[in-house]
């Protein structure tokens, strides 16, 4: 007589919300898709021992014994059968999974908003396990994904619960197709949780076990939530984000019309976003026939070529719910712009500035506001830089505006107030004094050069010339040696 234990196997559950299930068309799919089928055993009873008090394989094997079947017989609504390497078990239970276990570990699913909804509607399950006898880890993990893919094959199958959540039927067959092209199905094995508190950022894993691995748990890191470096280029990040995108962006519209916290929404956008760009800056907005994607360059004029790429791809889909923004767009009443500053309230209304246009087509900003003057010179700046990003936007801000000069008395001359600028600066672009805003590269700058006096030798017949304002950046990098921005931009899968 064999013995074996199943400690590290993989077991699991399938929902269903209708009672039922037909075993002998399951078997017929397993052998029919996979070639799963039962193999003739010289062994006609085998124990299993291992597992703790309680445990469902338990209740499944209850007997000290079990006998072997090598044809796909039905006993008491349980397929138990011996295939190559292992012994697989399949039972039906017309309850839903005890002290709702599932619908508690459901919540986990960060993929997946009606989850824990749909979860509480299952009225019955089907508990699966692959016991593996001499089958390597990898290839029992592979044979229990087919069989639980195959389990929801059924029309009243409504998740998988496994590894710590329940998994969407379309998620779960999406990640098992894989396979066949050679990929592992490492989402449907093991759950990834990321959580935050004020320590830092944490993560944890569940189903390493079953490969007879430790858990990982990191614990308290200042990171940000990023992918893994990889050689990817951008091209290919930007059309992987959008095709995950789509799959996604109805449980994204969800979050935002349903949660309570609005944090869970950005987390669940950053986690689709750091797909395509390592650190991003975004905001999300919701109005009545509409949402809003709004994603910044954070002050970097070079990234607005990737953003203005990555905006460019995306899919027509989109259209019906989305608007997809480059750069903060400006208030839609500057009148109403303010900024809190420890108890303190800046209003746009109460600011004078005095344009300056210069020039190379630029602009320059004067300001002066007795509610400034407390904050001491670079409190003003910076307070100041924050409420004209939100008058006048901000690759307003990064094109057009030269400097800013924070005045400690007002200017002689007659101003106008800060809540006005968006109007005078429209003015401006209207009679072409100023670019628009519309596309991010066709805004232009001059630049001159003398080259004698320079560290820094372009070419000695070049004294004048015209560059989009989003290339400076990358030319002075370039010019002067700093690698930071294109170790950035490799980052991203871009080659300046």
């Amino acid at each position: 007589m064999e013995k074996r234990n199943y400690t590290g196997s993989f077991c699991g559950f399938i929902l269903l919300d209708k009672q039922g299930y037909d075993l002998t068309a399951l078997a017929a799919r397993l052998k029919q898709r996979w070639g799963i089928a039962p193999e003739e055993s010289a062994e006609e009873q085998i124990t299993v021992e291992g597992g703790e008090d309680g445990d469902w394989l338990d209740q499944l094997l209850a007997e000290e014994t079990v006998d072997v079947l090598t044809a796909p017989e039905i006993h008491d609504d349980n397929l138990v059968f011996d295939m190559p390497g292992a012994m697989i078990a399949i039972g039906y239970m017309p309850t839903p999974v005890p002290d709702r276990e599932a619908e508690h570990f459901a919540k986990n699913n960060y993929f997946w908003p009606e989850a824990s909804q749909v979860t509480a509607s299952h009225v019955a399950h089907l508990m699966v396990a692959v016991l593996p006898r001499d089958m390597a880890p990898v290839e029992a993990g592979k044979t229990y994904i087919k069989i639980m893919s195959s389990c929801l094959e059924s029309e009243n199958a409504i998740g998988a619960y496994t590894s710590g959540t329940v998994l969407e039927p379309a998620f779960y067959q999406k990640v098992t197709a894989g396979m066949e092209q050679g990929k592992l199905p490492v989402f449907n094995w093991i759950y990834f949780g990321v959580y935050q508190n004020e320590t830092g950022n944490n993560a944890y894993t569940i189903g390493m076990d079953a490969f007879g691995k430790d858990e990982l748990e990191i614990l308290g890191s200042k990171h940000t939530e990023q992918v893994m470096e990889t050689p990817v280029s951008f091209r290919q990040r930007v059309q992987d984000f959008w095709q995950l995108f789509l799959e996604h962006e109805h449980e994204l519209r969800f979050r935002m019309n349903n949660e309570l916290d609005p944090s869970q929404s950005y987390q669940f956008m950053s986690r689709l976003l750091v797909n395509v760009f390592t650190k991003p800056v975004f905001h999300l907005k919701t109005y009545e026939d509409h949402y809003e994607l709004i994603v910044s360059p954070d002050g970097s004029g070079s990234r607005l070529y990737q953003l203005a790429y990555w905006r460019m791809q995306a899919p027509e889909a989109l259209d019906e719910h989305w608007e997809i923004i480059i750069g903060v767009p400006p208030a839609e009443t500057p009148e109403m712009a303010a900024l809190e500053l420890d108890g303190r309230s800046i209003a746009a209304t109460s600011v004078q500035v005095w344009p300056v246009l210069l020039a190379d087509g630029r602009m320059g900003i004067e300001a002066y506001s007795e509610d400034l003057l407390p904050l001491g010179p670079d409190g003003a700046y910076t307070a100041f830089c924050a409420l004209l990003e939100q008058c006048i936007g901000e690759l307003c801000l990064m094109s057009n505006i030269e400097y800013v000069n924070v005045l400690e008395q007002p200017a002689m001359e007659s101003c106008i107030m800060l809540s006005d600028l968006d109007a005078y600066i429209a003015d401006l672009q209207m009679s072409g004094q100023l670019p628009p805003q519309d596309d991010p590269l066709g805004l232009f700058t001059s630049y001159t050069m003398e080259p004698p006096e320079q560290q820094v030798y372009l070419r000695d017949d070049i004294y004048f010339g015209n560059t989009s304002a989003a290339a400076l950046p990358i030319l002075n990098s370039y010019y002067i040696g700093e690698n930071a921005l294109f170790d950035e931009a490799a980052r991203e899968g871009v080659i300046w």
